[in-house]
């Protein structure tokens, strides 16, 4: 178990070291030509303006900070040596494929794929080996050689999808040949050596079709998925579900660096495969390790939430779409572990998992309220339920603290509610009332002379709440429509 822990963390450092440094370097260098799917700002250009003027204007913004100077020397550079953009004639950009005709070509390969996997269920046990290989093969064959005939025409991205749709199917009867392959010609027995020649198989094929094009996204996914699976299946020869998560968070934690030193092309996609990757490796973890496992998940998970949302470093040089992608990861991430962990450590720990909880909820609260984060009212509304439900999980161990506790908090939240852009604890509280309130009433007076009491007291509480909610819609509307006025008192 402690070298498995110090293998993790080394990873975990690595890893670390690697995305600060990536970051560091873009955020104080100069950027080169950065590859297809990444994007600098560029200063907006006048119609008919002269290069100078934008340059001008670029040098205004990093006077102002808007820009570092690395990104600023780089745009430069790019306005230099790149050419005039010149607008496609219109013929040009208009789009050569119908809608229908494009939405015809999906539902035909499907009905068609669909067909013959019906057919082939049938009559798979009579096929024999050489017949299912023939099959099999023969579709794979014909359907990568459909996708090549499909040719890539400027301004139509629906041939490009379209290619790329049958080269998916493609990539699913490789698989499938290869499973007929390695289980009934080799008589490869154990699940993970099928599963890892069978994602391997897939992977060299979706990537011999990827070779680094910008038009092929679902064979870059296709391909860096399934490289990830083939590792988890090498490693699964061990059978050690440590071993696993471990081989999968190095491989995918690579596939993240990757991704964010935009090695490749739509690096988006490659970070979102990574930190996918990285999730699943949690799982394993979990799994072997038990509580261990579970905090590893919630931790990698916050870190990939704070890098996706926080308004400080280390998320300064990242991309928005990278932000996006990290973001999008991580709260995958938070309900496939937070949950479980809780119920790990609430079993026999309930007061402190709850508090702990609690804390952690209070903290979001106040990183909101400082405007430290992004999104700050749903950060806000997070952090308040948080208190709320960590609370709550008190009660496994302690009804009457919990209802105490809880009770003083939801209180607190519905006053936090009524200062300047706070509104959205008002709902938070409001909602902890309704769940506290009755709680203690049926903790601290039990007996079944306590049923009007809960009835009338809850009718009272929602009363309570509808107007609560009224006399605040007008500032619903303007803090959370957007339209903050700083400083302003309730309505």
């Amino acid at each position: 178990m402690f070298v498995g822990n110090l293998a993790l963390l080394v990873v975990i450092a690595l890893v670390a070291v690697a995305v600060w440094r990536g970051v560091a370097r873009r955020s104080v260098g100069a950027i080169g030509a950065a590859p297809e799917g990444s994007t600098l700002p560029s200063p907006p250009a006048a119609p008919g303006a002269s290069p100078g003027a934008a340059l001008d204007r670029l040098a205004a913004w990093e006077a102002a900070g808007l820009v570092s100077p690395g990104q600023a020397e780089a745009i430069r550079v790019h306005e230099r040596s790149a050419p005039s953009p010149r607008l496609a004639p219109p013929s040009a950009r208009r789009r050569r494929v119908p809608a229908v005709a494009e939405a015809l070509g999906y539902i035909g390969g499907t009905l068609a794929a669909a067909g013959l996997v019906l057919l082939l269920a049938r009559a798979w046990d009579d096929l024999g080996t050489a017949g299912r290989l023939g099959i099999s093969g023969a579709g794979a064959t014909a359907l990568t050689l459909a996708g090549v005939l499909v040719r890539e025409r400027d301004g139509d991205g629906s041939l490009v999808r379209l290619r790329g749709f049958l080269w998916l199917l493609a990539s699913g009867a490789v698989g499938v040949f290869t499973g007929v392959l390695v289980v009934d010609a080799a008589a490869i027995e154990g699940d993970s050596a099928v599963l890892a020649l069978t994602a391997g198989a897939i992977a060299l094929h979706a990537g011999a079709l990827w070779r680094g094009r910008a038009g092929a996204p679902a064979q870059q996914v296709t391909c860096l998925g399934a490289a990830l699976v083939t590792v988890a299946g090498v490693a699964g020869e061990s059978g050690r579900g440590d071993v696993i998560g471990l081989a999968l968070l190095a491989s995918a934690a690579a596939v993240v660096v990757a991704g964010l030193a935009r090695r490749t092309v739509r690096p988006v996609l490659t970070t979102v495969v990574g930190g996918l990757g990285a999730v699943s490796a949690e799982m394993f973890l979990a799994d072997e390790w038990g509580g261990t496992g579970f905090v590893t998940a919630v931790v990698v998970s916050v870190v990939l939430l704070a890098v996706a949302f926080a308004r400080v470093d280390p998320s300064e040089g990242l991309l928005p779409a990278e932000r996006y992608a990290l973001g999008v990861v991580g709260l995958v991430s938070v309900p496939l572990s937070v949950p479980q962990a809780i119920v790990w450590y609430a079993r026999e720990a309930g007061v402190a998992t709850g508090l702990l909880v609690a804390v952690g909820g209070a903290a979001l609260v106040w990183l909101a309220a400082g405007r430290h984060v992004r999104a700050e009212h749903v950060a806000e509304a997070a952090g308040g339920l948080l208190v709320v439900g960590g609370l709550a999980i008190v009660g496994v161990q302690s009804v009457g603290l919990a209802t105490l506790v809880g009770l003083a908090a939801a209180v607190g939240l519905v006053a936090a509610g009524t200062l300047p852009e706070r509104s959205v604890l008002s709902i938070v509280g409001a909602l902890g009332l309704l769940v506290n309130v009755p709680w203690a009433i049926g903790w601290f007076f039990p007996g079944e002379g306590r049923m009007p009491a809960l009835v009338m007291v809850t009718g009272a509480l929602i009363v309570g709440v509808a107007v609560l909610l009224s006399h605040q819609s007008g500032r619903f509307r303007r803090e959370l429509g957007g339209g903050h006025h700083h400083g302003a008192g309730t309505a």
